[in-house]
């Protein structure tokens, strides 16, 4: 199948696997061709360039023709409807060497994603899958720790960035104020996750003003302390 072909019935079903790529990582002399298209509520095929810039290959291929970047040369047969996109795309020309990421979804329960190395050698226009890696990163913004997961390719010793996506926060420190009140120790803030420590040391949630309430007979300082021995909880006093 041609990279992005749009699915059968039963490729459409999830029912049949996919067959992307240029074969085995190697390079082949062969048409580089991809077919953009969109298929009902979930199915879609997107070509994006992502080296040696970023781009949408579907903001230069709206009509059939050839169509000259600076980069490469494209022979174009768009053959859209007025419900959905369907085109075929062939690399004619490469004025250096084009990194593509194609990807979509053949249902609503089943993706694909494949990233290819297009260059030019003896006159011929070569094709190469590359590999998809992946790694996560944690970003921090003062007690908020966001978890990314990054998926990317490497080519000429570069990383080249495919998406990024959040898949998870934390907090790293949780902020629990004590106060004195009327003779009740008041406990307000990030309680959530110490509520049952509270709920032990005789606490009661007081839901009109968000707070735990109990009497001061049990001691500031005993509570503070057992707090402290959680590392994420910061306790601030008199707040």
């Amino acid at each position: 199948m041609t990279p992005g072909s749009e699915p059968s019935k039963a490729q459409a079903s999830g029912a049949e696997s996919p067959t992307l790529g240029a074969g085995g990582g190697g390079s082949e002399a062969a048409p580089a061709k991809f077919k953009i298209w969109t298929w009902g509520s979930c199915g879609r095929s997107s070509v994006f360039m992502v080296h040696p810039t970023r781009m949408d290959l579907a903001w230069v291929t709206n009509r059939t023709g050839t169509v000259k970047t600076e980069w490469f040369v494209l022979e174009v047969a768009n053959m859209d409807s007025g419900k959905n996109m369907n085109r075929e795309i062939t690399f004619l020309d490469a004025f250096q060497p084009v990194v593509i990421y194609h990807f979509g979804s053949y249902s609503c329960s089943r993706d694909f994603e494949a990233v290819y190395l297009i260059t030019k050698e003896g006159g011929n226009i070569t094709i190469k899958e590359l590999p998809i890696e992946v790694e996560t990163k944690t970003d921090t913004v003062g007690r908020i720790a966001t978890l990314y997961e990054i998926k990317y390719v490497t080519y000429n010793n570069q990383r080249i960035v495919l998406k990024q996506r959040e898949i998870g926060k934390r907090k790293l420190a949780y902020v629990v104020n004590i106060k004195v009140v009327n003779n009740k120790i008041v406990v307000s803030g990030d309680t959530f996750d110490v509520k049952d420590l509270l709920k032990r040391m005789g606490f009661r949630w007081n839901p009109s003003d968000k707070t735990w309430i109990a009497p001061a007979s049990i001691g500031v300082e005993n509570v503070k302390a057992e707090l402290e021995k959680i590392p994420e909880v910061l306790v601030k006093e008199g707040e």
